[in-house]
């Protein structure tokens, strides 16, 4: 109802452009720790101990996100756990070719 008031304020008064609404992303209120969980799509990984962060950043930048078992209804597919090592040994030019391989198998 909102965006046809706004479309025919712009009519009527000869405004350019409607106002957009814009919705800002959502922001983790904490971040994943060893042992957790995370999603993409179908599949779901266990946060395994590595060296450093850079490969749970990357992770989350891309769409991966973290699970939340208590009101969750969804299926995934669980990815055995050294699937996480093998992303963080592999470069980052490497990684998206490694998840779409994983999706497609699975």
């Amino acid at each position: 109802m909102r965006k046809l008031l706004s479309a025919l304020k712009c009519k009527l008064l000869g405004d350019n452009k409607p106002q957009v609404e814009r919705r800002a992303p959502a922001k983790l209120s904490c971040a994943p720790q060893v042992g957790d969980f995370i999603v993409y799509h179908h599949l779901k990984m266990q946060i395994t101990e590595t060296k450093s962060n850079e490969l749970l950043k990357w992770l989350l930048k891309h769409g991966w996100r973290p699970t939340n078992p208590e009101n969750d209804r969804r299926r995934y597919t669980t990815l055995p756990t050294d699937i996480y090592a093998k992303l963080d040994f592999a470069s980052s030019s490497e990684r998206p070719m490694l998840i779409r391989s994983l999706m497609r198998k699975k």
